[in-house]
């Protein structure tokens, strides 16, 4: 029997299971003022019965259940729900099942009841949101394996009106696919508008600079789309070559067997099929990331409020060396916690581009004043060297700054004293901004730095905290961007960052070599 699920899509339905009515009843009042919809049972087997009735999203399952233990209850719902979230709630931290047992049982998450309704409400969003990547997942694999019907995927094939594509048309349609049929670009990008196909295969008579600007407007539309060309008499070189320039999934030579298509297709749906749970992970890791940070801000301020105060209380005058400490470690804390959101609210989005154009005076004027404040009274001079001035660009402003700004905060960081340079350079496509430490540098903190950026690590921040997460964001940032960012060392052994933007300056009025000393 089908499960109903007829509730308003904007809402979810948790499943709370648990015998203490009292945790019951208050349960249901937090999470109904979240306008989640709620349903109660005080036994495992009267939470299966609920279950194979409607759809949960989420399971609220207490460690302690009449009639059969958690094991079961959790087995029992595996065996005909597999993708519903389960966070377990637990009377103490002490009673937390381990890690190995939470992965047999395929349990999310564990809450320990003393930890409150805060803490809760940020599992049940983490698991909610992890819930609506896995459906929209489960429906693009739903698709991929049942092509009939309805179901059946959209193919949109793009060649000449002369092309004998009968064979290729016949051979999708026998498999399940639904083939629309475009004769140029300008048709294949209205098709695609109007029918969202999830495939497209494109003739090698568009492998020219038409074929390559439909490849970018449909991928910019949707990244998830996969698009095949089809060629003919290309050695193995010119192939890569040629899905390297256009940004092609794959290549099909049309003198290999028919067949080879239904396999590039089949692969690229098994491919789009990973891409959704990994989002789906990340997004959970971001989810508590963001909640967590939030919550470690608002302690963090309490804290810096308390040294304020005492800080102008003469009774504690001799206390100040120590709150002097304590306020330096809560303003590194709220920065770093900064520079956490920062990142989680870009693994959470795809910001849009908004390019304006930019006097690049103005904006290293900025990152002057940043460095001024940022050295104090430290022993450093901050010079910058520029190779004209009043040069124009047209750029994502917000986004350059906070390339730039993070790239001077790390390189800050990472200098022991000397001459820091920021060096900008024009080119007829590009501009550059290298930030150079030209002191002498013997410590190997910026090695890790360089390794982790020159790889291009798309993961885990890394390096000394403050220092590699600034890095991992100005990383995400240029690759937004479609710019380079570089790490190597100065001669003298120093960091060497270097942010290059894929735009021509518009103007350069005045060229010079001009140095602006800190």
């Amino acid at each position: 029997m089908r499960r109903k699920r007829t509730r308003d899509e904007r809402t979810h339905l948790i499943l709370l299971v648990d015998e203490q009515e009292d945790m019951l009843l208050s349960t249901r009042r937090l999470l109904e003022g979240e306008r989640h919809r709620v349903l109660t049972a005080a036994s495992g087997e009267h939470a299966l019965e609920l279950m194979k009735a409607e759809q949960a999203d989420l399971l609220l399952v207490s460690d302690m259940l009449p009639g059969m233990t958690v094991e079961q209850f959790v087995r029992a719902v595996r065996a005909f729900d597999p993708f519903v979230q389960i966070i377990l709630r637990t009377e103490s931290s002490g009673r937390k099942p381990s890690p190995g047992t939470m992965n047999e049982l395929d349990i999310q998450g564990c809450h320990d009841k003393a930890d409150g309704p805060e803490r809760l409400l940020v599992w049940v969003a983490a698991g909610l949101r992890v819930q609506q990547m896995l459906s929209r997942a489960r429906e693009c694999e739903q698709q991929i394996t049942q092509r009939g019907g309805d179901a059946c995927l959209r193919v949109l094939l793009i060649a000449p009106a002369d092309r004998d594509t009968d064979a290729t048309d016949t051979l999708l349609a026998t498999h399940g696919f639904q083939v629309i049929r475009a004769a140029n670009p300008g048709a294949a990008m209205d098709a695609f508008t109007r029918r969202q196909p999830g495939f497209a295969v494109l003739d090698d008579a568009f492998f020219d600079q038409s074929g390559t600007d439909l490849v970018r407007r449909i991928q910019a539309l949707d990244p998830a789309v996969t698009i095949i060309g089809q060629c003919a008499g290309l050695d193995a070189r010119q192939r890569r070559a040629v899905r390297r320039s256009m940004g092609l999934y794959a290549l099909h030579d049309k003198d290999d067997q028919a067949e080879r298509l239904l396999e590039l297709l089949d692969a690229a749906g098994d491919s789009a099929r990973r891409q959704q749970r990994t989002r789906a992970d990340s997004s959970l890791r971001g989810v508590i990331l963001a909640k967590l940070c939030h919550d470690l801000r608002s302690y963090v301020h309490v804290v810096h409020g308390y040294v304020d105060i005492l800080s102008q209380d003469e009774a504690a005058t001799r206390f100040e060396p120590l709150l002097s400490r304590l306020a330096s470690a809560s303003s590194a804390a709220s920065e770093l916690v900064r520079e956490y959101l920062d990142l989680a609210h870009l693994e959470q989005r795809a910001p849009s581009m908004q390019r304006e154009l930019v006097d690049v005076d103005e904006l290293v004027g900025e990152l002057q004043m940043q460095a001024e404040r940022q050295i104090g009274n430290r022993p450093l001079r901050f010079v910058v060297t520029m190779g004209a001035r009043g040069a124009v660009v047209l750029i994502d402003l917000e986004k350059t700054r906070a390339v730039l700004a993070h790239l001077l905060t790390t390189v800050i960081k990472l200098s022991g004293g000397g001459t820091l340079e920021l060096a900008v350079a024009f080119a007829a496509t590009r501009t550059t901004f290298v930030f150079r430490d030209l002191a002498p540098h013997s410590t190997d903190d910026v090695s890790r730095l360089f390794a982790a950026v020159a790889s291009g690590d798309d993961g885990a921040p890394f390096g000394t905290p403050g220092q590699g997460l600034a890095l991992t964001i100005a990383l995400r940032l240029s690759q937004l961007l479609g710019a380079d960012l570089s790490a190597t060392r100065s001669p003298q052994g120093g960091a060497v960052l270097t942010f290059s933007l894929p735009v021509g300056a518009l103007g350069a009025a005045v060229p010079l070599a001009d140095a602006v000393v800190h």
